[in-house]
């Protein structure tokens, strides 16, 4: 059985608009990211897709986004909530700024590694996270590898069992990314998924492939 997967970033978060470091800490959506959330729902409608499922991180800005699609869409379907969906953790730098923090990291990336951002691989700017976390808050490697993946896996085989074909995932920018790394490297790597977006796979015979990737909406 065919399963399409359609993953979305959340919309436009106050975090995001005044540029904060956002990962385990929350904002609600901006107006624009209800703007976003409610496009997304006109395009499941014009496309005549219907949703039979829909997930979401446990950040409120992902629930809220899922939430405003599904009353949107006025359909009633499941909403499960699953904290392995959350973004990454960036402890001690959550909520500071977020060109300043980028900045350290790929100083520090050179001074490690020797490497600038394009060259960069997660397992590396995880490790560099965890070095530079005062708090010792962020995840390693294995444990952000082995939570996103497997998130995604376990929702897919559940849904592919029951007979679906169309679930929503609402997730978050790095870590959809990164998800698309592990199933395909020659995905860009860092490349921010835009708010308010749809990446289509599909999932068959337990494996993944990319659709489209970031369908833009807005």
């Amino acid at each position: 059985m065919k399963l399409n997967i359609f993953l979305i970033r959340h919309g436009e978060t106050f975090f995001n608009k005044f540029r904060r470091v956002q990962g385990w800490s929350d904002s609600p959506l901006t107006q624009t990211g209800l703007s976003q959330s409610r496009k997304i729902a006109e395009y499941f409608l014009v496309n005549g897709i219907k949703l039979e499922a829909v997930f979401s991180s446990d950040s409120g800005r992902a629930i809220e986004t899922s939430e405003t699609i599904v009353e949107e869409l006025n359909i009633q379907i499941p909403h499960n909530k699953d904290t392995r969906l959350r973004e990454w953790c960036f402890g001690s730098f959550e909520g500071q700024d977020y060109g300043l923090f980028v900045k350290k990291l790929l100083d520090n990336a050179f001074d490690i590694y020797g490497k600038n951002r394009e060259q960069l691989l997660y397992p590396e700017m995880s490790e560099i996270l965890t070095r530079m976390d005062t708090e010792k808050w962020t995840e390693s490697w294995e444990d952000l590898r082995e939570r996103i993946f497997q998130s995604i896996f376990e929702i897919a085989e559940k849904s592919s069992r029951k007979g679906e074909k169309n679930i929503l995932i609402v997730g978050h920018s790095l870590s959809i990314s990164t998800f698309l790394w592990l199933i395909d490297d020659s995905q860009p790597k860092f490349n921010d998924i835009k708010s308010g977006t749809i990446t289509q796979i599909i999932f068959e015979n337990e494996k993944f492939e990319l659709v489209n990737r970031e369908i833009t909406l807005i």
